[in-house]
């Protein structure tokens, strides 16, 4: 930034050049390969499920969510359930 730009206090704003789907990759739609009818949802007999702390990241397995996350402390109403999902081919 150069002294003019500080000193008045008013910096340029750089506009957003990245794609839409680099922000928000949520937004991405799937390939022909990635569609639902080609993906199945993997279960477990015992009724584990995988689970993540959406405050820091942390996955367990298990069947119920820890009551406190041992990373971050997180309550146990942080953490969702993430799918597994195993692709067959043939």
């Amino acid at each position: 930034m150069s002294k003019a730009v500080y000193d008045s206090g008013k910096p340029i704003p750089i506009p957003e050049r990245r794609p839409p789907e680099k922000m928000f990759p949520e937004l991405k739609q799937p390939a022909a390969a990635e569609k639902p009818e080609a993906m199945t949802l993997v279960t477990d007999a015992s009724g584990r499920k995988m689970l993540y702390c959406k405050q820091c990241g942390y996955v367990v397995y298990r069947e119920e969510p820890p009551y406190v996350c041992p990373i971050c402390k997180a309550k146990k109403e942080f953490f969702a359930e993430l799918p597994v999902v195993m692709r067959f081919s043939g």
